[in-house]
């Protein structure tokens, strides 16, 4: 179950070494973050729909399974209708060009902690170039809970 969490460890936000893709998700929304619980990718994206907010997805890259990891997450924000409301964001050029094969509506956005990280982009993918890591105010990564 994709869930809202920048690192693929509870130890920054809980100060536990516990891998997010090691527990299920009713595991993960016991723990603690600072006053706050782990929500869920459908939640967020629910919200953001109730609410008309553009949700910023960072696929990460250390995901076993990539392609199912997109179709995944590309599923859910399709369930509730947010096609071509997303702003998909990587620091990996061939995880948004999975997302362009589901969805050529969407903004893409290349994550580059250098310029020389610019040659990675590939004239086939519609890419920002946001440098220094991030320009915006907060974003929402994912990572996968094991299935329960």
């Amino acid at each position: 179950v994709p869930v809202l969490l920048h690192n693929p460890t509870l130890s920054h936000m809980a100060g536990i070494n516990v891998a997010i893709d090691s527990i299920t998700e009713e595991e993960a929304k016991q723990f603690d973050l600072r006053g706050q619980t782990i929500t869920s990718l459908e939640e967020f994206i629910a919200y953001c729909k109730a609410n008309l907010i553009t949700p910023y997805i960072e696929l990460k890259t250390e995901t076993i399974h990539p392609e199912d990891q997109v179709k995944m997450i590309f599923d859910i924000v399709e369930k509730y209708e947010m096609v071509g409301k997303v702003e998909w964001i990587s620091f990996s050029s061939d995880l948004l060009r999975m997302v362009a094969q589901y969805d050529q509506t969407d903004m893409l956005g290349f994550l580059a902690g250098s310029k020389s990280d610019v040659s990675d982009i590939q004239s086939n993918v519609k890419a920002i170039l946001l440098l220094n890591y991030l320009c915006f105010q907060q974003v929402y990564s994912f990572h996968q809970t094991k299935h329960s």
